[in-house]
């Protein structure tokens, strides 16, 4: 585990109003996480990590709590611990679902696991699916997955299985957003799956975000639409998805200084972006090491709840 200061990634969490998904943790899995990592690590609140690292006086064992996203499973499961902990964190909002319009990022993910008891249930119908439209897509998946250079795809994410390397790759290296869409829309028609029923339950509203705001916590940027490949964006398209994100959070909150990238997707242009924007603090995805506070390195709560578990069993076990 990271030997450096860095923020913890949480995304899902499950509960009575908030279905169970892969990796999602219940509000006693994430006391339980809490407890065990912060064994080793000294975990702080939101303010006290943003003053650390802007003036370059984070400890190596710092961490902090990051919630990309704004979920309202995370304030709905995660909030009400914390505040028995006396704890704060990043909460990184894409603004699209404010202005009433839903990506379909967190959509398809509230189908996959609401309508499929496992996962790979759900990828087997997905490459079914592409397959029964390879002449509408225009491109047949399975024959361009045959050469499995989605071995390699998302490396630095450990925690994925094959099926969800092949599944990503596929979204995002053979298909494309389009096409993608065409998939997933076609799977939603066919079990009758309609995402309007379900909106409400997935994001986090104004009121709420500044609750959070008047709790301590602190709001970030995380782009306007949530694109997964950013990094491969021109200057002006790159800025204008955190511009609006900024200037839409700004409308009901304080000066927004900092940042979580969606995907990790960076590029040379995005620090200078960053800078233009007025923010002094940033996330990664991923645990790399960099001592620029606009770079800050992220353990994903995934990876490490799969370390609590198998130590306890390690340790539980007879023998």
């Amino acid at each position: 585990m990271n030997a450096h200061a860095h923020g913890i990634m949480f995304h899902h969490f499950h509960g009575e109003d908030h279905v169970k998904a892969q990796g999602s943790l219940s509000a006693e899995d994430f006391d339980d996480l809490l407890t065990w990592y912060g064994k080793n690590h000294n975990i702080i609140c939101a303010e006290e990590f943003y003053d650390k690292a802007i003036n370059g006086k984070l400890g190596k064992d710092d961490v902090v709590l990051t919630f990309d996203d704004a979920l309202l499973c995370q304030y709905d499961i995660a909030v009400p611990v914390m505040k028995d902990r006396g704890l704060t964190g990043f909460w990184f909002v894409y603004t699209s679902p404010l202005t009433g319009v839903y990506e379909k990022l967190e959509i398809y993910h509230h189908f996959r696991f609401s309508m499929y008891q496992e996962i790979d249930e759900f990828y087997s119908d997905f490459f079914k699916a592409a397959e029964d439209i390879k002449d509408i897509l225009g491109i047949d998946v399975i024959a361009k997955l045959s050469d499995e250079k989605w071995r390699t795809y998302k490396l630095k994410s450990t925690f994925y299985t094959d099926n969800d390397r092949k599944f990503r790759y596929a979204r995002d290296s053979i298909l494309g957003l389009e096409r993608y869409n065409q998939v997933m829309e076609t799977m939603m028609v066919k079990v009758g799956y309609e995402y309007k029923k379900y909106v409400d339950r997935l994001w986090i509203r104004e009121h709420e975000l500044q609750s959070l705001h008047s709790l301590g916590h602190i709001i970030g940027l995380h782009s306007h639409t949530h694109p997964t490949t950013l990094g491969l964006m021109d200057y002006e398209k790159q800025k204008e998805e955190y511009s609006v994100c900024k200037q839409l959070l700004e409308g009901f909150l304080p000066t927004i200084t900092t940042v979580s990238y969606p995907c990790d997707s960076i590029n040379e242009d995005t620090k200078e972006i960053m800078q233009n924007l007025g923010v002094k603090l940033g996330f990664r995805a991923y645990p790399i090491v960099n001592s620029d506070p606009l770079f800050i390195p992220r353990e994903d709560h995934s990876n490490l709840f799969k370390i609590m578990k198998n130590e306890s069993l390690l340790y539980n076990t007879e023998y």
